[in-house]
């Protein structure tokens, strides 16, 4: 009786143990904050870019269009959307980590870098440790100008990580007639780009996974 009361008590904790394990594993996964404008809403409406993306990561995606980083987002269907610094004031500090942060194409060039610097300071404040910065494809020279913005705002902020998205999406059928905003192709090769980047500094390579389904 001793040695299965022992047993049962062994089990039991045994139990416990690999409930507890499973528990902190589902917990450990990084929470990763996209926020964007409607550039990259391909993504999240396109289910296998979304998926590939989020693969073994807390994916909170917050786009909408018209975002501004700090000015009054533009108008879009009777409203103005919230701006990036709406959305990071707001999160009380449930943004996880690593910040991915797309914005440009609705801004002022003459205040970008210094509302790059606002977001910034307000990111760290929130506990961000690593916020990996989308660049701008370059179809106005204001573009440009703003992706040098960016590069020079990652000599400020150590935290600031440059996604080179103008260079990864030179010369491919990635977009509508806009030539800006994704389609489906579009979608992937930014999911793509932005997991090789969340595997290297959200997980530390952890949340890799299996292979990326065939293009």
């Amino acid at each position: 009786m001793r040695r299965l009361a022992a047993a049962l008590v062994t089990g039991a904790l045994c139990a416990a143990v690999l409930a507890a394990s499973s528990t902190s594993a589902v917990r450990a996964r990084p929470r990763v904050s996209v926020i964007v404008d409607s550039i990259i809403t391909a993504i999240p409406s396109t289910p296998p870019a979304r998926s590939l993306l989020g693969r073994n990561i807390e994916l909170n995606f917050l786009a909408v269009t018209c975002r501004r980083l700090v000015q009054p987002s533009c108008w879009y269907n009777g409203t103005r959307p919230p701006t990036a610094m709406d959305v990071i004031l707001s999160s009380g500090g449930s943004l996880g980590e690593t910040v991915v942060v797309e914005s440009g194409y609705n801004e002022y060039v003459q205040v970008y870098s210094q509302d790059i610097d606002i977001v910034m300071q307000a990111l760290v404040d929130s506990g961000v440790q690593t916020v990996l910065w989308v660049t701008l494809r370059e179809q106005r020279p204001d573009y440009a100008t703003m992706n040098e913005q960016i590069r020079e705002a990652a000599g400020r902020w150590p935290q600031l990580v440059v996604v080179d998205w103008n260079a990864a999406s030179k010369n491919r059928p990635w977009f509508n007639s806009d030539a800006l905003h994704l389609n489906e192709q579009g979608a992937f090769g930014m999911a793509r780009l932005l997991r090789k980047f969340v595997i290297q500094y959200a997980c530390g390579g952890s949340c890799a996974g299996p292979p990326r389904p065939p293009q």
